[in-house]
């Protein structure tokens, strides 16, 4: 079997009418605009910009808001640097825009995955930093009764770390945690 190549012609920018004005719209989007873009989502959504770092879920508004503005002024020639995107105009017109991206509903589907992916990891990240905080300050309790030891707290001190063990193992694998209570 011979090889062929597969050339792929240039999309042509689409153009509709709205509010009496020629929008132009790009009608791709590269992988490169797809990372930028989801970054700048993810950033927005997650990041503490006062103090900044990353938090749980901050603003998923403000974070929508960007998008539209970031796919507005990428992929359009409109300017968006007075636009207002609250208006309910702004939205239709998002609307028109992204309708005449071909690949932006997978965009888009790939940005809720990453969201999602996100935060499962914040959470995982925050679950097991609470088990080895409780855990450190129990170790202390420990180290700071080695003197007052006797059979009794020996045991009561085996139960316990056998206990955040098991808490530790639970939240490693919740679904491990659920098929036994079945």
């Amino acid at each position: 079997m011979d090889k062929i190549k597969i050339q792929r012609k240039p999309f042509e920018n689409v153009t509709f009418d709205f509010e009496g004005q020629t929008v132009e719209v790009k009608p791709f989007m590269s992988f490169a605009e797809k990372s930028a873009l989801a970054e700048s989502y993810i950033k927005t959504m997650f990041l503490d910009f006062e103090n900044n770092t990353i938090v749980g879920e901050t603003d998923r508004i403000r974070a929508e808001y960007q998008l539209m503005i970031n796919v507005l002024g990428f992929y359009t020639n409109i300017d968006v640097t007075d636009i207002d995107v609250v208006s309910v105009y702004v939205e239709d017109l998002f609307r028109k825009v992204t309708d005449n991206i071909k690949n932006y509903f997978e965009f888009e589907c790939l940005l809720m995955d990453i969201v999602e992916d996100y935060r499962k990891d914040l959470a995982l990240k925050h679950s097991v930093g609470k088990v080895v905080e409780e855990l450190s300050e129990k170790a202390m309790d420990v180290l700071s009764k080695f003197s007052e030891l006797t059979p009794e707290s020996i045991n009561e001190l085996a139960t316990t770390t056998s206990n955040l063990i098991k808490e530790a193992r639970e939240i490693s694998n919740p679904a491990d945690s659920l098929l036994e209570k079945t």
